[in-house]
């Protein structure tokens, strides 16, 4: 049986997370794509060969950001309109929303394709990267034609689990994750298709997944939230939802410059070697910060719905659940990372090779930096679910354009690769600190506070 946002109300504390478990397995596929190309291309083709993935991230993370702000700024909007008696209205915006999602994806897709040639130079690769290049030009060429897929399936998922249909978000985006994981074995063991089959495969993937929320949107059912054929008109409405995502797009869409910058910095210290060692750092900080943001597009849409009906004592309820749980996340997240380091970096590379110890190495600098950016993330997701755009943007440009780019340069100029490997670590650190000091300040006025008010 599905669960149902009505249906929640009074939840424990064991729960909300029960509740949130199916979008959490959901966002957590998602981030995995890249990393089973990663595990098969590393393990049936060549280990150097996992920088072609790599290079390919600033992009990766360009698409979830455009998908986390149509999702997680649709969702309070949408919940809102619904908690206040206004759901008709808010089913004519999904469906304004649903549209403008489908253009942005056709002309992301199109720039990619169009701008081949200097996107790839600008992000590492180009003829003079060597059989690097070549690696990143095949596997770019066919990702190439994803976004409209990727864009798509990602924010209706965060927007089914809006609606409270969280476990069957998660079963479609499961169920393209397998499909990918099958086409690599297939396409790369079994057809010799080398990083051309990765690429195609997830492209498959992504495009399934998408096939799947199409039919469930369809305006043949009668009995849910469909799109509808007909123009966009509630543009007010839609600048409204990407202000509200701002924040997460901005967090997201940093992570593409910091990748494309810390990949630079790397091959200045160790080629190759340092940017298939970095892919093993970025796939546990993108799996480990899917699932906090798991619970955080759960959540989300709960806190907006109980703040659109000015229910304090639910939103202090949510808060202090949800919070308990992310820092448990952090928690497993350091746990299972130093105890599990070497059987993970085992995966991409053989063990007992330069490469599996620089692996090792790079992932105990950036133990910290993994577990605290669920916490900052969680704050951001926070406000935006309360609608202040202002607070939450502000907290995601500080962590990713001001303290990561800064660390990054830094960290590299004082120590090197192993400032390289830290800088994570420290940027989070900092935002930390930015992080509790708006949960204190805004904790009256949101009503998530202990003191406070009734809405």
């Amino acid at each position: 049986m599905e669960n149902d946002a009505d249906e929640i109300r009074d939840y424990s504390f064991w729960g909300l997370f029960r509740y949130a478990l199916p979008t959490i397995i959901s966002l957590s596929v998602s981030s995995v794509y890249a990393c089973v190309d990663g595990y098969f291309i590393g393990t049936y083709i060549e280990e150097e060969a996992v920088s072609a993935v790599e290079l390919f991230l600033p992009v990766e993370n360009l698409l979830f950001a455009f998908a986390f702000m149509f999702g997680n700024g649709g969702n309070p909007e949408l919940e809102r309109l619904s908690g206040s008696s206004r759901k008709d209205l808010s089913d004519r915006i999904f469906s304004d929303l649903f549209w403008f999602m489908m253009f942005c994806g056709i002309v992301i897709t199109a720039l990619l394709v169009l701008f081949k040639n200097p996107l790839t130079v600008l992000l590492g690769g180009g003829s003079s990267a060597g059989q690097m290049g070549i690696w990143f030009d095949e596997y770019y060429s066919i990702c190439a034609l994803k976004p409209f897929f990727c864009i798509s399936a990602i924010a209706l998922s965060i927007l089914m689990t809006g609606e409270g249909k969280v476990l069957r978000a998660s079963l479609f985006s499961v169920s393209g994750g397998l499909l990918n994981l099958v086409l690599d074995y297939l396409f790369i063991k079994c057809m010799h298709m080398e990083v051309r089959g990765a690429a195609i495969a997830t492209v498959i993937g992504n495009a399934f997944t998408f096939l799947l929320f199409l039919l469930h949107y369809m305006p043949v059912w009668k009995d849910r939230r469909c799109f509808r054929f007909r123009a966009v008109r509630h543009f007010s409405y839609i600048g409204r939802i990407c202000l509200n995502g701002i924040s997460e797009m901005i967090s997201t869409l940093a992570l593409s410059v910091t990748v494309l910058l810390m990949n630079r910095l790397m091959v200045m210290v160790y080629v190759d070697d340092g940017i298939s060692a970095m892919l093993v750092v970025t796939y546990a900080s993108e799996f480990f910060l899917a699932v906090s943001e798991g619970l955080d597009v759960a959540v989300g849409p709960l806190i907006s719905y109980h703040y659109g009906r000015k229910d304090s004592r639910e939103v202090r309820k949510a808060y202090r659940y949800s919070l308990i749980w992310t820092m448990i996340i952090a928690a497993v997240s350091v746990f299972g990372i130093c105890l599990f380091r070497e059987n993970y970096v085992d995966i991409f590379f053989i063990k007992g090779s330069p490469m599996f110890y620089l692996g090792v190495h790079a992932l105990l600098l950036s133990v910290a930096g993994i577990a605290l950016q669920g916490i900052n993330v969680y704050v951001q997701s926070l406000f935006t679910a309360f609608s202040d755009a202002v607070v939450s943007g502000i907290l995601s440009a500080l962590n990713t354009f001001v303290f990561m780019v800064g660390a990054e340069l830094i960290m590299a100029y004082l120590f090197g690769a192993d400032g390289l490997f830290a800088a994570q670590s420290v940027a989070e650190t900092v935002t930390l600190f930015f992080s509790f000091y708006c949960l204190w300040r805004f904790r009256n006025k949101y009503g998530y506070g202990r003191s406070g008010s009734a809405l």
